[in-house]
């Protein structure tokens, strides 16, 4: 019997009990998966990884819109990780990282220098190692491969960004059980942390793409709400297995020159920081262009509106306020009837 990932096969390649009769040893898989009440106590805790924001033992699904930033936050918190250095004050547990990116990778280098250059740490070979544009993560052999992978090289944290890009050819509605499975399954084998960046829903901007499963599956999911058009992310522990969820705290891009190329061109990249909180209290208006920033035409009322910045009953003249100005400027449409009003994000070419 082959196992590829938390799939079996007889040794003639068929599905597990399709072709062959499970010996009396093959069926005692589950037996041993038994334990007792006293036994409990043995298993590894989880335990923190980035103190309030990752923990140790942990599938997870880190999602965000396109130009909200989640490659620069995860990059950041891999730096972290492999280097011990605490992220933005929150203390870090070290491991190595294995980082698998899908698209993208020649401006890795950059991005890690620019990290290097702000917190004055280098990232060394032994800290993180990287993986650029495996097979694709529906066939169930790249799933061993990377675990053997990291197993091997004492790997305790796995990093995909993103799902879409390592999976292109997945439905990711259909497959996501599957996908949330073998994340949790690697999660296990390196008795350490599984994470996958990933996109929000197409129509509903709070959840990710793919369905409840993906969320539902995972022990710990993140949300990510930001856009091109302003330097701050909102961050929300969305879902937190083993501790308290919805803690919400903000973060800002801050631009890093590297200096010049061999043309004379400029080079630099986007460091992560920790916003004031002056900064995190006042700017409704970007909170509202963050959170429809990936909501297309489908757009939201100002009640969700509401709901989805977590602002208080009394805090609706603010919002309504910030939209106010933001319609007055160009940047939203309002339409529909008094009191049911939809705003929604001016695109491009409108």
């Amino acid at each position: 019997m082959i196992k590829y990932g938390d799939e079996y096969t007889c040794n003639h390649g068929e599905p597990w009990g399709h072709c062959c009769t499970a010996s009396v040893d093959d069926r005692s898989r589950f037996a041993q998966t038994l334990l007792r009440r006293s036994e409990l106590a043995s298993l590894p805790p989880v335990k923190p990884l980035i103190e309030g924001i990752l923990s140790l033992r942990a599938a997870v699904v880190l999602f965000g819109p396109t130009g909200a930033g989640k490659t620069f936050v995860a990059l950041a918190w891999a730096c972290c990780i492999g280097t011990g250095l605490n992220w933005l004050g929150h203390p870090v547990t070290r491991h190595k990282v294995l980082y698998v990116i899908g698209e993208g990778a020649n401006g890795l280098d950059v991005r890690i220098s620019a990290w290097e250059y702000a917190w004055q740490m280098k990232v060394t070979d032994e800290d993180v190692i990287f993986s650029v544009k495996p097979d694709s993560l529906t066939d169930r052999t790249v799933w061993a491969e990377i675990t053997a992978e990291a197993i091997a090289l004492g790997v305790q944290v796995v990093m995909l960004d993103t799902f879409s890009s390592l999976a292109p050819d997945a439905d990711e509605t259909k497959d996501a059980p599957t996908f949330t499975r073998r994340l949790s399954d690697l999660a296990a084998a390196i008795d350490g942390t599984a994470m996958a960046v990933h996109h929000p829903g197409w129509s509903d901007s709070d959840r990710t793409r793919g369905g409840y499963q993906l969320e539902a599956n995972v022990d710990e999911v993140l949300k990510l709400a930001g856009s091109p058009a302003s330097p701050l992310i909102e961050v929300t522990r969305k879902k937190v297995k083993e501790g308290p969820a919805g803690e919400r705290f903000w973060l800002r891009r801050r631009p890093v020159a590297l200096g010049h190329d061999s043309d004379g061109k400029p080079i630099g990249s986007i460091v992560i920081e920790t916003a004031s909180s002056s900064e995190a209290e006042t700017p409704v208006r970007d909170r509202v262009l963050a959170n429809l920033a990936d909501m297309d035409d489908v757009g939201a009322t100002g009640p969700q509106l509401l709901a989805a910045l977590g602002m208080p009953a009394d805090k609706r003249s603010t919002l309504y306020k910030a939209l106010k100005g933001l319609v007055d400027e160009g940047s939203l449409t309002k339409e529909g009837s008094r009191g049911r009003e939809r705003y929604r994000m001016v695109t491009a070419h409108e």
